[in-house]
């Protein structure tokens, strides 16, 4: 039987945003933002036992310039809109590349700024 695994983690960061439009800027609102990472390896087979801290201190060392901030002021979101999904497209790149450097990728990462509001992006297999 082949297995394919993956970690899942869950990190909660606390940050605001002001959504630009063409001819303003909305109000600043902070969000508690939880981001979930779905992680896979190279390979078809499990993890080594070192890589679960490994692989979170990778991911919190991206979300760490970002807590208690607002986004507006942080790159590439002084210039780029802080949407959700910029947010998590920028996230996704983020991690993806970090987590490459441990031979593993990411799968799936989900961003919510609300119970009811979320972005997911799921790397699609190469064809």
């Amino acid at each position: 039987m082949n297995k394919k695994y993956f970690f899942k983690i869950t990190n909660y960061l606390n940050a605001g945003h002001a959504i630009r439009w063409e001819d303003s800027t909305g109000q600043t609102h902070i969000h508690t933002w939880e981001i979930i990472a779905q992680i896979s390896t190279f390979k078809q087979d499990a993890f080594p036992a070192y890589r679960f801290t490994a692989i979170e201190e990778r991911l919190l060392r991206i979300l760490e310039p970002f807590s208690q901030q607002e986004l507006n002021s942080i790159p590439p979101f002084d210039k780029l809109n802080p949407t959700l999904e910029n947010f998590t497209d920028h996230l996704f790149n983020e991690f993806d590349r970090s987590l490459n450097e441990l031979s593993c990728q990411l799968a799936t990462l989900e961003v919510s700024e609300s119970p009811t509001r979320s972005c997911v992006i799921t790397r699609k297999d190469r064809e």
